[in-house]
Order: C-alpha cells, then sequence, then structure tokens
C-alpha cells in the first residue's frame, strides 16, 4: 500500500481545493461523487435507465469502496480526494497499469470524477496534477487512461494535462449499452 502523503503546501490548489490521501471515511462520499459524475456526464453515451439506477446501489458500492481504499486489491493503488470547506467533492484512484501491454513502469488514472456540482472549481485540475506528481514520484515513466470517445469534455480536459491519444480503444458494455473507449497516454519526467 502507498504510504499516506499528508498535503503540503503545493496541495492546496485555486479557489480553496485541497487534495489528499482518501481515508475510509470517505468512501460514502466519493461513491456519491462518483454516481452523480456517471449520471451527468454519460447522458446519451450509456442508458439513461441504467444510469438512473446507479443510485440504488449507493450503500453497496460505498461498502466495496471503503473495502477497496482499506485494502486495494494492488499495494500500489492510491486514492485521492479533492475537498472543498472540508466536503470531498472528487475523487481518484491511480496505480500500476493494467493494460496487457503496459511495460513495468507504466502507471495509470483508472479513475477520476468530479462531483458535478464542483465543475470548473479546479478540484479536477487539483486531483490530476497530485496524481501526475504521485506516479512520477513512484518511478512510473509514463501513464495512461481511459476515455469515453463520445466524452469530449472529459477529452478536453487531458489533453489540457498533455494528454494524447495513442490509437488503441476497447469496447465497454455495462447496463446494456455500449461505448467506445479509447486510450490516452502522458509521457511522466521524474
Amino acid at each position: 500500500m502507498s504510504t499516506r502523503h499528508d498535503p503540503d503546501p503545493a496541495a492546496q490548489a485555486p479557489g480553496g481545493i485541497l487534495v489528499r490521501d482518501a481515508e475510509v471515511d470517505d468512501a460514502t462520499e466519493i461513491t456519491k461523487a462518483h454516481v452523480r459524475a456517471w449520471q451527468v456526464a454519460y447522458r446519451g453515451i450509456m442508458p439513461d435507465r441504467y444510469l438512473d439506477e446507479l443510485s440504488d446501489e449507493l450503500a453497496g458500492q460505498s461498502q466495496r469502496r471503503r473495502r477497496h481504499i482499506a485494502a486495494p486489491d494492488e499495494p500500489r493503488v492510491f486514492n485521492l480526494v479533492a475537498e472543498q470547506e472540508g466536503a470531498v467533492v472528487g475523487w481518484l484512484a491511480a496505480g500500476p497499469s493494467r493494460d496487457e501491454d503496459a511495460h513495468e513502469r507504466q502507471g495509470e488514472i483508472w479513475a477520476i470524477y468530479v462531483h458535478p456540482e464542483s465543475w470548473r472549481t479546479s478540484a479536477g485540475g487539483a486531483l490530476m496534477a497530485a496524481a501526475i506528481k504521485r506516479l512520477t514520484d513512484d518511478g512510473y515513466s509514463e501513464a495512461s487512461l481511459w476515455v469515453f470517445e463520445a466524452n469530449s469534455r472529459a477529452r478536453r480536459f487531458y489533453e489540457r494535462f498533455g494528454w494524447r491519444t495513442d490509437g488503441a480503444s476497447e469496447l465497454f458494455e455495462r447496463g446494456g449499452g455500449q461505448a467506445i473507449e479509447i486510450r490516452y497516454r502522458l509521457p511522466l519526467t521524474g
């Protein structure tokens, strides 16, 4: 498991956003942000019924997230949260790449979600900057992430950080719907 990184002054982002390691007690708020982000960002990409039903599963998802934060399946995984005025408004999970063609020094942003009410507050940018720094500090030479091809908002966000597509794609299927995911990569400097 990653050692705890206490926030340093650089972790305080504009807009009063604080990025820190996630704690087990953050699981419910992380899950709420994750579900609401899916419901808003993926409307029109994934089936409405599936997105609407995500709210029915909050308790179960929160329990799974608690277990994952307490004892991740992969010890090099880290979970970060963005706080604003003491409330968790975003979450990011990262660690080694899960791609079949990954090399040993390739990290991955596994997930990044910000509650829609906190979009455009710099919470997402603060999470991404902290994750890139952590991946670099952990010795990764490059990172990857997957995003729905149709999610132009997220793609613009990643591209502002220098992420670029590499031509890889895969079909994502869930809830009776399917969407194409594309892979982005970012070289890291250490």
